[in-house]
């Protein structure tokens, strides 16, 4: 019973262990499977539709091909380089690494992570510095009145080239976001007036619940204000008409010779291309204009291909086996750390714990029996007198003696056929004396009543085997006559 009881919570741990592989297919407890700004992401801040765009291209022979890869920063085969939005940035290595890819003929397109903009770069060239909302000095002016010199230095932050058309952008901007807040609370002053005439009795919980109410509505008015934090206007040559433009960043000049590809309405540098030894680097300073999001207009889409077509273009340096574009998923966590657990990456996950499955549903069948044990097939060898104890154990039990008795008479028939041949027979008594040296009466009795026994429905143990005693006997004298006579 105690044996029983462990077999049982054995099993439920095994059923526990199966139970849980099962679970883990469909929910994986270490967390998310991949980066939701990588090139595998359909989210909105992901990058597949811009994967897929170049692949488009490239199958109609508008751009060289496009592979994308996460095992290694640089491919032998790399012409073009594309890190847009990595969850990290290079190390020092790996910027080694990029620079001399770069001066020996490559060219790199590079947008910094939306969450970290802030990168530098100087090898490349890159140098983007983060910017906390392009209304960050409008809601500074409204909130405290500042100096002065206060308020020309926060104004001229953002124009950091000295552009006079930027500061007067940036002058007026502050003006008319200064203009909306004095309206919002000339309107909130009007209710708030209004709802005092026609409550005179109201009491001082009353006024403090209006108060309430009062401020929840400047919020949400402030809240829609901020929705457009980092949305800006931009202009490029590369493509027609104005372009929606969402960035937490600007590009500071580069050292390198550089043009500009992309400048916001305020005069920020928003993407350039500069040269760096023989090959280029395309900067953008948000990777916002490659997700998702930006593929579904066409204006932004369109110049998101253009950046990228812009590092295409085939310096005479650039060997001729080296034109594949290479969309960079190295410097992402969903695919860094691919190469110290493969086998519980997002694309092996599935195989993995089905493998784990199989195995422990094998240790459980060979821990645990199920059904019934299997007879087997090996025939074990008896001697004569167990054999012949238990056909007469069997005979016995069942009450079976004039079967064989009956069973005992064919067989001497056999044997005296074998012997003697068709000449003597079992009736012949006279025969059977004669070779047997008994007396004839003896040899008829013992026949005869053993015949009469085994025509019988039933007879007793003792008397069937003094019965076949008797014919057993007869049969003995009959095989030693038939020796002796050989032997003569």
């Amino acid at each position: 019973m105690k044996k029983t009881r462990q077999l049982q919570r054995a099993d439920k741990m095994w059923i526990g262990a199966v139970g849980l592989l099962i679970l883990l297919q469909f929910w994986w407890l270490p967390g998310d499977s991949g980066s939701p700004h990588d090139t595998y992401s359909a989210g909105i801040e992901g990058k597949r539709g811009l994967f897929q765009t170049l692949e488009r291209l490239s199958d109609g022979g508008l751009l060289p091909t496009v592979r994308r890869v996460g095992d290694q920063l640089i491919p032998k085969d790399a012409g073009i380089l594309v890190i847009a939005g990595p969850e990290r940035y290079p190390d020092e290595y790996e910027q080694r690494s990029l620079r001399e890819f770069v001066a020996a003929g490559g060219a790199l397109v590079f947008a910094p992570s939306w969450s970290n903009p802030e990168i530098s770069i100087p090898g490349l060239g890159i140098t983007l510095t983060r910017k906390f909302g392009w209304y960050n000095e409008v809601s500074v002016t409204t909130a405290t009145p500042q100096t002065p010199t206060d308020a020309s230095t926060d104004v001229d932050k953002p124009a950091e080239d000295g552009d006079p058309s930027a500061s007067s952008a940036d002058k007026t901007a502050q003006d008319n976001s200064a203009a909306d807040v004095d309206r919002s609370s000339e309107k909130s002053s009007d209710k708030s007036s209004t709802a005092s005439e026609n409550t005179d009795s109201q009491t001082a919980d009353n006024d403090t619940t209006g108060d309430s109410k009062a401020n929840g509505a400047a919020t949400a008015d402030n809240t829609q204000e901020l929705d457009d934090l980092w949305t800006l206007g931009a202009q490029s040559e590369l493509v027609s008409g104005p372009v929606t433009w969402r960035t937490r960043a600007e590009i500071s000049p580069p050292t390198y010779s550089y043009r500009s590809l992309v400048t916001s309405d305020r005069g920020g540098l928003q993407a350039a291309v500069c040269n760096v030894g023989i090959g280029k680097v395309v900067i953008v300073a948000s990777s916002d204009i490659f997700s998702n999001r930006s593929m579904l207009d066409e204006n932004s889409a369109e110049l998101a291909v253009r950046l990228i077509e812009v590092a295409c273009s085939r310096p005479s340096s650039r060997p001729a086996n080296r034109q594949t574009l290479i969309v960079s998923e190295f410097l992402n966590v969903s695919e860094a750390w691919r190469g110290t657990a493969v086998l519980l990456s997002p694309s092996l996950r599935t195989g993995t714990l089905q493998l784990l499955l199989v195995a422990v549903l094998a240790g459980w069948f060979g821990f645990h029996r199920f059904g019934p044990a299997r007879r087997s097939h090996i025939v074990h060898r008896r001697s004569l007198t167990e054999s012949a104890a238990a056909v007469g154990n069997l005979h016995f039990r069942t009450n079976s003696g004039p079967e064989v008795i009956s069973n005992y008479i064919e067989y001497v028939r056999t044997q005296m056929q074998k012997l003697f041949g068709p000449g003597l027979k079992l009736e012949d008594a006279n025969g059977i004396a004669l070779r047997t040296g008994m007396e004839a009466d003896e040899v008829r009795r013992r026949v005869s009543s053993a015949m009469e026994l085994a025509n019988s429905p039933s007879t007793s143990a003792t008397n069937a085997a003094s019965a076949i005693r008797g014919l057993s006997e007869i049969l003995n004298q009959l095989s030693g006559h038939r020796k002796q006579s050989g032997q003569k």
